[in-house]
């Protein structure tokens, strides 16, 4: 009798071996929502005001407008230094040794002596402050070896970004062929946010460099007027008009607002505070739920475990007009069962989150363990184990 209980055992559980596990259904094709809208005229030739943590247009005014960015570029230069001193490649001690191309430099400057020799430390603190020509210059090479190649670096770099509209010429911005728009450099602003440890420079409205020899002096004054101003930089050039990047953090939110072109002489520091404190008045910044339904465990056939725990991947925020808070919805996307041989991590469903009927965002859904399938040997051993209890 044993016997037959076991024949007939291992035959049952070859047979369920054998059921194929369902289809997949085909991804569903959607639009993407964007609170984005166009801003009301502003007194510039393009702005935009952009939120960091959903990667979110809000308002833009000819955002997508090729313009000269002038001291702008200045940004680039200060994030590249960032990135190879978080690598190791580079720290605020080392020093650069000033060349005569540095030394010639012309405009703002700190008035470097050819031969001098200047930590990177006080390089970047004259880029951040007091937009130094000739510092940017002694940077791009001390990175670079030359500041064509430092220029070759910021063009790959802004191609990262996804800055499809930046060309730059040069590292300081005075060759009015250093082109972007609002849209980039809102981007390049919120990379620079993304590295929080490196920003200190940008809310210092005065300092000093070569041992007292250089005063700095921001002309940013938005970053003592307004509340939670992170900083960043505003400049004037002939050829690029009055420019602002700045960002605020308000409780868990950081707005960022650009504006290119401004009239010079025009109060830009106001205007971009006043973009992004309609932006913070107008939309919310908001955390969906993550459903039930989603959690699991789900079922697993064929394996030496019937069910398999699931983990998800981070849940960000949705920039949303105020209006919209109530139409986002999730929906929810898994098999109604899992086919052994499983493995860790492995994708096998998503969450997808609508404002009204438009795509918001997407999040995956993983396997948070492995499950072997079931073999012949795993079947023999546990039937006989449970014949030998009887």
């Amino acid at each position: 009798m044993k016997v037959f209980a076991f024949l007939t055992a291992v035959i049952c559980a070859f047979a369920l071996m054998s059921i194929a596990a369902p289809a997949a259904e085909p991804a569903e094709q959607l639009l993407t929502y964007s609170p984005e809208r166009e801003s009301e005229s502003v007194n510039a030739a393009a702005a935009s005001v952009y939120e960091v943590g959903s990667r979110s247009f809000i308002y833009s005014y000819n955002s997508s407008e090729q313009c000269p960015i002038g001291h702008l570029a200045k940004l680039m230069v200060y994030l590249l230094a960032v990135e190879k001193i978080e690598s190791g490649e580079l720290s605020l001690s080392d020093t650069a040794t000033v060349s005569a191309r540095a030394n010639s430099m012309q405009g703002a400057q700190i008035w470097l002596d050819m031969g001098e020799v200047i930590t990177v430390d006080e390089l970047m603190r004259s880029i951040a402050v007091g937009n130094a020509n000739d510092a940017c210059v002694a940077l791009a090479e001390r990175v670079a070896g030359s500041e064509e190649a430092f220029v070759d670096m910021m063009n790959s770099e802004a191609l990262r970004l996804g800055m499809k509209n930046t060309v730059f010429k040069d590292s300081s911005g005075l060759d009015p062929g250093t082109v972007s728009t609002a849209a980039d450099i809102s981007l390049l602003i919120a990379e620079l946010c993304r590295h929080p440890d490196s920003l200190a420079p940008f809310s210092v409205r005065l300092d000093e460099v070569r041992g007292g020899k250089a005063q700095l002096v921001s002309l940013n004054t938005l970053i003592s007027s307004c509340k939670g101003a992170i900083g960043f930089k505003i400049g004037t050039l002939e050829h690029s008009g009055e420019c602002a990047a700045e960002a605020v953090r308000r409780g868990d939110r950081i707005i960022c607002s650009v504006i290119l072109g401004s009239d010079p002489g025009a109060d830009i520091a106001a205007e971009a505070e006043r973009l992004m404190n309609k932006a913070l008045a107008d939309t919310v910044l908001f955390i969906p739920d993550y459903p039930e339904e989603a959690a699991g465990p789900l079922k697993a056939v064929h394996g030496q475990a019937h069910e398999c725990s699931l983990e998800h991947g981070d849940i960000q925020g949705i920039t949303l007009h105020t209006e919209d808070k109530e139409s986002v919805t999730a929906r929810v996307t898994l098999p109604a069962k899992l086919e052994a041989p499983v493995g860790k991590g492995e994708v096998v469903g998503s969450v997808s989150y609508y404002v009204g009927d438009r795509f918001a965002f997407s999040v995956k859904i993983f396997t948070g363990e492995s499950i072997a399938p079931v073999t012949f040997g795993y079947v023999f051993k546990k039937i006989w184990l449970n014949l030998l209890k009887c």
